[in-house]
């Protein structure tokens, strides 16, 4: 039976459950309830005419956890080396630490977005070849879908 279960959702919700199940006071960390509303559209970000407006033109922030633009965020990249080395198909980190450090954010014609310099192609490939071959190894295979 399909669910309607999405992790940026249910990661939301915990950050809520987490506030409050642990008497978290937002004040005592130099924070406002819109700057937890603000962590949870990073996790899942509306579309851009719903954005935060204190945010506007760094659109790039919410490229960071759940990039709409590439799907190459820190959450892919996490689960990228973490399934990745568990299940004994390769080890990413180079890869990803490499990518990481010669990432920009630039002015495009959208606005400021986190942009990858040309020499970087080849890595970039490998991290989408990398969720090609999880997918179709791990996530995919008839054993993990049984």
């Amino acid at each position: 039976q399909k669910t309607n279960w999405e992790h940026e959702i249910v990661s939301k919700k915990m950050i809520d459950e987490l506030i409050e199940a642990n008497g978290i006071d937002l004040a005592t960390y130099n924070l406002s309830k819109d700057d937890v509303d603000f962590i949870k559209e990073l996790i899942h970000p509306p579309a851009e005419s719903e954005r935060n407006p204190r945010f506007a033109g760094r659109s790039f922030l919410y490229d960071i956890v759940c990039n709409t633009q590439s799907g190459l965020d820190v959450d892919k990249l996490d689960y990228f080396m973490r399934d990745a080395i568990h299940c004994n198909i390769a080890d990413y980190r180079k890869i990803v630490d490499y990518v990481i450090r010669s990432a920009k954010v630039l002015c495009t014609g959208e606005g400021y977005r986190i942009c990858f310099p040309r020499k970087c192609h080849h890595e970039l490939f490998k991290l989408f070849e990398a969720r090609y071959d999880l997918h179709y190894m791990v996530y995919q295979h008839k054993n993990t879908k049984a």
